[in-house]
């Protein structure tokens, strides 16, 4: 993939005098007012603003990362109906949560892969250049290689520009925005430009977890980038299964379609706390939850 190339468009504002005679206007707030408000109005859903903080894994520049280019799932490793049905509900959850939306004929950019030994077959697909992990670093790829997880999961995260469109075609990403002129807005976000999720079906044949079951799993761990070992046993979420016995629990739960719906439906372009309290908020709303909820 081509370096992401940004083109920031700056805007003047020229004063006049009609300008200068307008009534003082009321100083823009500071960061730390805009962290402590939206804290205190997600604190009205005090449980999705656990979850989110729990579950939300901040990039290295500190923001919360979502897909800013399409979503092009390609599933391999199952029977070819097991694995059309695995991409049909990775799409159909992308379309629910609001994702940029890919082609019918796109380029795979999201890949899961079931290996009966992922280790194996992780070091004979490098050898053979079948699989990349883009952006990866050789410690990095390495943990992902000698991984005990019974998901190994790599996303290509970048910073792109908060404004304006991003897209990619065959040659990589383009990226256009303008610069908002604001003290409190990021000029940039994090993107998620790809993924690949190596899972292991041994594992997941021995835990006995069904094809719904492990398809709204991937639909969170694809969509978003969270921290699969997070603690949130005491949340409805389909994230439980990787670090408890599979329940009767199929599809995915209120509270991760809230959190999906979210994540690409609230503020954007602000700092990862920040950032967290506008999803938190959007969380509530979706789950239409009373203030003191837990």
């Amino acid at each position: 993939m081509t370096p992401l190339k940004h083109l920031a468009v700056g805007w003047i504002l020229l004063a006049s005098p009609a300008w200068a005679q307008a009534p003082p206007q009321s100083p823009e707030p500071q960061t730390s007012d805009l962290v402590s408000s939206v804290l205190v109005e997600a604190d009205a859903g005090a449980g999705p603003l656990r979850f989110a903080r729990s579950i939300t894994q901040l990039s290295a520049s500190g923001l919360v990362s979502r897909w800013v280019v399409p979503p092009c799932p390609l599933v391999a490793g199952l029977t070819a109906a097991q694995n059309k049905a695995v991409e049909r509900r990775l799409r159909a959850a992308a379309s629910e949560a609001g994702t940029p939306q890919p082609t019918k004929d796109c380029k795979p950019n999201l890949t899961v892969i079931f290996a009966d030994e992922p280790t194996a077959f992780i070091v004979k697909a490098r050898a053979a250049r079948k699989i990349a992990f883009p952006g990866a670093s050789p410690l990095a790829i390495e943990r992902i290689q000698n991984s005990a997880e019974p998901f190994r999961i790599w996303r290509q995260i970048e910073d792109v520009p908060s404004y304006g469109a991003t897209s990619q075609d065959e040659g990589g990403t383009t990226a256009f925005y303008g610069a908002s002129g604001s003290l409190i807005r990021q000029t940039h976000a994090s993107g998620i430009l790809s993924a690949t999720i190596i899972a292991d079906k041994s594992l997941i044949s021995r835990r006995e977890m069904k094809l719904t079951t492990l398809s709204s799993y991937l639909c969170v761990v694809a969509l978003s980038s969270i921290d699969p070992s997070a603690k949130i046993s005491g949340f409805p979420s389909i994230l439980n299964i990787a670090n408890e016995k599979p329940s009767e629990m199929s599809q995915l739960t209120a509270w991760d379609r809230a959190y999906l719906k979210a994540l690409y439906g609230s503020a954007k372009g602000f700092s990862g706390q920040v950032e967290l309290g506008h999803l938190a908020r959007q969380m509530s709303a979706n789950l239409k939850l009373a203030p003191g909820s837990p």
